[in-house]
């Protein structure tokens, strides 16, 4: 029940929740980093988010004049206090006792205090493990985190209007990761071994047969839940006689359940229930694999739909492709993409691979698509008939090298096979799990964008092509080399570091006796040291990426990374620089770190500061940025307008000031600055605040001087409207999306009748201040954000090359598009990538690239003529 007022005691009580929450906080972040246990570390991020999120919103609460909930409070400090030992806790001194009602509570803040400011690290573990017992089994755990995810929840339900309009927190993970399941590894086998069996024909002149099979997390349904062949275990392929690739989709008989297992512990092994059975359908045995690939030739746009039973392949009706696959077209290869360079790496596709990857090897180890061997090159994407090239990797295989050889790889694993006398020692395979070995060459060339020998070669280690697949004792010393003199560049805390560290790491995949691990051992562990590591890390970074969506979100990116920066160097050139007035760009936020490497290198585009806190002191041009929100919008600002003057109006530590000296700065932007856009990454939930007719004043006085406003459209999803001033008339609001263009959870509602302007908002890399970075784990001064806090300076980047465009190639209709509906409207014209299409998710998604579907993919002669159509219209 809810009281109209806030009554001390009431105070009282919200002040010890929060200060419960922050010592928690403080309690998980020291026992991650201590952790060994992937899962355990993952759990105390995840309660770790959970308090910093609680903290702080329910000290903006306890400030409000809202009526406080004590049932809510009441039952948040229980769940709270259910996790506290209070048997080992000393009574407080004084008056209040540990046998009151909350006075375990506060002895274990009180101790906290103490044991802080007076123990070494470890003295303060050892104290915080015999005070605090999260439950001591995974069931446990979660049930911890569900609970405070519902209260959450509810208090963002119950108090909407205390949700952060402006400043989106560190990316977190709200679900645990379910695990995988064992039966993939039983399906892959009984593919190969169907394919195999058809695969020897009697063709006149004879050929090639080559199989590529789709790579993924196969996370399509739960293992708890009744398994549906077609959304549980089947498979996407390619097979190819002559490079003639033909599409193929494989589903699984009943059989391949039985060895099913979900990767948890030595303990505990569970089955999967029995899975839907099949439809009944018409069905033909396959003799001959090149049978129905030749007769594929005639089936435009159809892929073969085939079926394994009991290791033999079946043919069933042929179905139309989904994937668009331009089979005329040869696939590139990931050592294509390493060879081109960082180009075509994001920091999410580097991510994204380094998971699949970790999972071929999790669900294909032993067995024939993963031999020793593999490297780069086996890895595939099919290019579409839209020439993007989804990030969909298969790996390749030939089918008739297998029948010519059947020795199993594993034989060679045993120095006691093998005539000792008559072997170099050198050529012995010291380490069991070799592809293992390649899997570590992997993810260095996924981090670094570049194949292994160019990078050995930066560190002086000259290794031959010949010898980048070799599975002797010399590939592993070479790797280790050279991981050794490039690992400082990969941070310590990162997990590509951790898993190249373990997969060269020969012990971890042995038994006591030295002996290579059994499979089900050893998938575990591949499982537990890898896999689960890098996923957990990956959905760290992306909130918006869950590992059981990661197949098709994957398949919905595009490899190549043709971006803005591509779009900027073509067209902008230094030459025409000192012909046009360079765009002046004001940003209102919390300062910036001029000591950041990025703006020590930027330092001639900063031409004015002006701190808004303090305008009176005799320092009002120290910025100095506490927050980290202003240093990583600016940024990005230059980012997208590397040649724009950018104006730094300091108007927040944390929450955004008055609108009153909000008015001021923008009134001090137009008329003393004379910028040409103004980004604000904050807002109001209600104009009902005071001195709001000041600021609206300021961005009417702003229009009027042909200033372009730029605001965060709300954080607050579906819960509220847009906030103030984005929902000005004299504004652009701008919403967030994924880098597909798809609504963040956390944008607004598009508004009907309206131009909605979207862009990129998600796990958005930039700057982050030196001084609230770990140097060590973060050398780079960067950080993951997401909010449309960080669309809005993005669009106010791509508004400024805009302009800039306009004045070198169009200067007599440059001064037109500072106009807030001619700049809205060439945005729109951008977001349009072919001729009748409508909006995505309500909005209008702005992204420059040089595809041919996007403006500035075509000729200049277009570019211009379509600016000018929409300028003058």
């Amino acid at each position: 029940m809810a009281n109209s007022g806030t009554p001390a005691n009431t105070l009282a009580v919200i002040q010890l929740l929060v200060t419960t929450f922050a010592t928690i906080r403080d309690v998980t972040r020291l026992l991650r980093t201590e952790e060994i246990d992937n899962e355990l570390k993952a759990f105390y991020a995840n309660v770790n988010a959970n308090c910093t999120l609680m903290t702080r919103d329910w000290s903006r609460i306890s400030k409000s004049a809202y009526g406080i909930d004590e049932d809510l409070v009441s039952r948040t400090l229980s769940h709270l206090g259910s996790i506290i030992t209070t048997s080992s806790l000393k009574p407080l001194q004084g008056s209040i006792s540990s046998a009151t009602c909350y006075g375990g509570m506060r002895a274990f803040n009180q101790e906290w205090n103490l044991i802080q400011k007076q123990s070494d690290k470890s003295m303060r573990i050892q104290h915080v493990r015999s005070c605090t017992n999260f439950g001591k089994t995974l069931e446990e755990r979660n049930r911890f985190i569900q609970r405070l995810n519902e209260y959450e929840d509810e208090l963002q339900a119950r108090y909407p209007d205390f949700q952060p309009d402006w400043i989106s927190e560190d990316l977190l993970i709200k679900k645990s990761i379910r695990q995988p399941s064992y039966a993939v590894w039983n399906a892959a086998q009984s593919i190969f071994k169907a394919l195999v069996a058809c695969s020897d024909c009697e063709c006149t002149p004879s050929h090639e047969m080559w199989a590529q099979l789709g790579l993924g997390t196969y996370r399509k349904a739960s293992l708890n839940e009744e398994i549906d062949m077609d959304s549980g275990l089947d498979f996407d392929m390619f097979l190819s006689i002559k490079q003639d690739w033909q599409e193929a989709h494989i589903l699984m008989s009943e059989e391949v359940k039985e060895r099913a297992v979900v990767f948890q512990d030595d303990s505990e092994v569970k089955k999967p229930q029995t899975r839907k059975s099949i439809a009944k359908t018409k069905q033909m045995r396959v003799k001959r694999l090149c049978e129905p690939i030749a007769k594929m030739r005639t089936m435009a746009a159809h892929r073969l739909e085939l079926k394994v039973m009991r290791d033999q392949l079946f043919k069933l009706r042929s179905e139309r492709s989904t994937s668009l696959v331009d089979t005329t077209r040869s696939p590139i290869t990931l050592e294509q993409f390493l060879k081109i360079g960082s180009r075509s790496f994001t920091e999410r596709t580097r991510r994204i691979l380094a998971v699949i990857l970790s999972y071929a090897v999790l669900y294909l180890h032993d067995t024939p698509w993963l031999q020793h061997t593999w490297s780069s090159s086996h890895i595939l994407f099919f290019p579409t008939t839209s020439s993007a090239i989804p990030l969909r990797p298969f790996i390749q295989i030939q089918l008739g090298q297998y029948q010519e050889s059947r020795q199993d790889p594993d034989d060679l694993d045993d120095p006691d096979d093998l005539e000792l006398e008559n072997l170099d020692p050198d050529d012995l395979i010291m380490h069991h799990c070799p592809f293992l070995v390649t899997l570590a060459v992997m993810l260095m060339e996924v981090y670094f964008a570049v194949p292994f020998n160019v990078l050995a070669k930066r560190y002086g280690y000259d290794i031959a092509p010949d010898a980048e697949s070799s599975v002797s004792t010399r590939r592993c010393v070479d790797v280790e080399l050279v991981f050794k003199a490039c690992r400082e560049e990969i941070p310590e805390n990162y997990q590509f570091h951790c898993a190249v560290d373990k997969c060269l790491d020969p012990a971890a995949w042995e038994d006591e006796s030295g002996n290579k691990l059994d499979n089900e051992a050893l998938t575990l562990r591949i499982y537990q040291e890898i896999v689960l590591p890098l996923e957990t890390e990956l959905g760290q970074a992306f909130t918006s990426m869950p590992i059981d969506e990661l197949d098709r979100i994957a398949q919905e990116l595009n490899f190549p990374n043709w971006d803005q920066d591509d779009v900027y160097e073509k067209f902008i050139k230094p030459s025409s620089l000192n012909a046009v007035s360079s765009v002046k760009i004001a940003i209102l936020d919390t300062g910036v770190d001029l000591s950041h490497p990025d703006f020590e290198a930027r330092v001639d585009n900063i031409k004015g500061k002006y701190n808004w806190l303090s305008p009176n002191s005799n320092k009002p041009h120290v910025i100095t940025d506490r927050n980290g929100h202003g240093t990583f919008a600016a940024s990005l600002i230059l980012d997208y307008a590397p040649d724009a003057q950018l104006y730094i109006a300091k108007i927040a530590e944390s929450e955004p000031s008055s609108a009153g000296i909000i008015a001021k700065a923008i009134n001090h932007a137009v008329s003393t600055w004379e910028v040409d856009i103004i980004s604000m990454s904050f807002g109001f939930p209600t104009c009902n605040t005071a001195d709001y007719h000041e600021l609206e004043a300021a961005l009417a006085h702003a229009h009027a001087n042909r200033v372009l406003l730029f605001a965060a459209a709300s954080n607050s999803g579906g819960k509220l409207g847009h906030a103030y001033p984005a929902r000005d008339q004299h504004v652009i609001a701008i919403h967030s999306t994924d880098t597909n263009g798809n609504r963040s959870a956390f944008s607004p509602t598009a508004m009907d009748h309206d131009i909605n302007l979207a862009t990129v908002g998600e796990a958005v890399e930039s700057a982050w201040p030196v001084y609230l970075s770990d140097e060590t784990s973060n050398p780079n001064f960067v950080k993951y954000k997401s909010g449309t806090s960080y669309a809005t300076p993005i669009a106010a980047g791509i508004a400024g090359f805009l302009l800039l465009y306009s004045r070198i190639y169009l200067p007599d209709k440059a001064s037109a598009l500072k106009n807030r509906q001619k700049m809205q409207a060439l945005l729109r014209q951008i977001a349009e990538k072919e001729r009748g299409q409508t909006v995505r998710d309500g909005y209008y998604f702005i992204d420059l690239s040089l595809y041919a579907d996007c403006l500035f993919g075509k000729s200049l002669d277009f570019i211009d003529a379509t600016i000018r159509n929409v300028l003058s219209t």
